[in-house]
């Protein structure tokens, strides 16, 4: 089964201890004129006592790579194997997203 996907977003609540939402800028206006976010529910397991995504604070801007499963009772989410933070701090989180499309 092949699920490979990239995402690049926003990081948003958590949805528990382990789960954490991203929140996705789609490439298209809605009849309002403004872009659209999904929220995608995101897991990433490590083999060290601290999670990673799980500290990072709400805003920062990051890239992962993954695979989509069903995680329990949030449904269908990602995975993730990588992460990469683009940005901390939440002031430079707009500029960062303009700047990569």
């Amino acid at each position: 089964m092949f699920t490979n996907v990239v995402v690049v977003g926003i990081v948003g609540r958590n949805a528990s201890d382990t789960i954490r939402y991203l929140e996705v800028e789609r490439s298209y206006k809605d009849h309002e004129g403004k872009f659209a976010k999904d929220i995608i529910p995101v897991i990433f397991w490590t083999r060290t006592s601290s999670n990673y995504l799980m500290n990072l604070r709400e805003g920062a801007y990051v890239a992962l790579h993954g695979r989509l499963e069903h995680l329990g009772n949030v449904g269908v989410g990602v995975v993730c194997d990588t992460l990469e933070v683009m940005s901390n701090k939440a002031t430079d989180t707009i500029e960062a997203s303009r700047k990569v499309v």
